[in-house]
């Protein structure tokens, strides 16, 4: 159930309370911490450049957080992101390859590329939606086995190899800047690619990031103010209720599977035009990110709480991580640890408040 939205809860302890206080608050102090931390130790890590490389970082880790927010605050988990994403990618490169190979109009390629991705983006979304609700398969399981159809399926169409051979066009888009600043002139708009920043010309606000700003505040709207978030809310808090209540449990289970796997569609758009590439192991790195970036946002393990803001907020922590350790020249095999570390932190906090408030 979300503790935000029931009413005059009478607080029967001081540790109540700050327990409370501080599940909603340690992450963002923990950003503060991080950045802190990493400006004094790491090499140009608080500067436009370093900053920014953090907002890169956690565009893809992001994406694929929000979709699975959504599966989260329901009551459920997909395992499957990550080869979902990974499959969607090679099947998009594959017919952004074949179509530029055959001359076509770089824009034209780019375009239907793009919308051939989302309509397969639905496709692994549907089918989890399916076995969970029709079947009665757990969640755990019914992703699993589909995050198992859906590696052997990518490895296959390319026989593992990445897929190269995209419209240059690509990756002048996924590495260019909505804003830039020019020495002597000021803010700009629309830079043409990454090469063109120099000396004179510095990007500032990446397309990457553009795109999941946009994601953020449609899925944020959808969560927080319709009738669709509200219900997820719901079912997530208690399931049978929801049925009882006149709630279509199957169907919005389905459509949360479907809006989980659609994201991953969207970070594999973002991971092609930023690498010029497609990769059937694009997104092998993203699912304890992205799961970890849920929990320690402060959703809750049992369904019914969580936030869109909480889960950029612990995607920025682990894309704090994953550049500070770069700055201070440590292994990123260091950063598994960490965020692993972090996750049971967070886990930690989520069962204590539980307990308290249900006791």
């Amino acid at each position: 159930m979300n503790l935000k939205k029931i009413k005059g809860i009478n607080y029967k302890t001081g540790s109540q309370k700050a327990i409370n206080f501080i599940s909603k608050i340690w992450s963002l102090i923990f950003v503060i911490v991080l950045i802190a931390f990493f400006s004094s130790r790491g090499v140009n890590f608080f500067s436009i450049k370093g900053l920014q490389n953090v907002l890169i970082a956690a565009t893809l880790i992001s994406l694929v957080a929000i979709g699975e927010t959504f599966v989260v605050i329901s009551g459920g988990i997909d395992i499957s992101v990550s080869y979902v994403l990974g499959l969607i990618a090679t099947c998009g490169g594959i017919i952004m390859r074949e179509f530029y190979s055959a001359g076509l109009n770089q824009s034209f390629v780019l375009v239907i590329g793009i919308i051939s991705i989302l309509i397969l983006s639905l496709i692994p979304g549907f089918i989890n939606g399916i076995i969970i609700t029709k079947l009665k398969v757990p969640p755990f399981i019914a992703t699993l086995g589909v995050m198992g159809i859906a590696q052997g399926g990518a490895y296959l169409l390319n026989n593992g190899m990445p897929v190269i051979g995209l419209p240059p066009l690509a990756g002048q888009i996924g590495n260019s800047y909505i804003l830039y600043y020019v020495s002597g002139k000021g803010i700009k708009f629309f830079n043409q690619h990454a090469s063109f920043e120099t000396k004179s010309a510095i990007g500032i606000f990446p397309v990457t990031v553009l795109i999941v700003l946009i994601v953020i505040l449609i899925s944020g709207y959808i969560l927080s103010k319709t009738k669709f978030g509200q219900h997820t809310y719901a079912i997530g808090g208690n399931i049978n209720a929801s049925r009882f209540l006149g709630v279509p449990v199957d169907n919005h289970l389905i459509k949360i599977y479907m809006i989980s796997s659609f994201m991953c569609g969207i970070a594999a758009i973002s991971y092609i035009i930023r690498f010029s590439m497609a990769s059937p192991n694009a997104g092998e790195p993203l699912l304890i990110n992205s799961i970890g970036a849920i929990f320690i946002g402060g959703a809750s393990m049992s369904g019914g709480y969580g936030s869109i803001s909480g889960t950029i907020i612990g995607a920025i922590i682990i894309a704090l991580l994953q550049t500070g350790l770069v700055s201070m020249a440590v292994s990123p095999f260091w950063q598994y640890l960490t965020v692993g570390c972090i996750i049971i932190i967070a886990v930690f906090f989520d069962q204590l408040k539980y307990k308290l408030f249900n006791n």
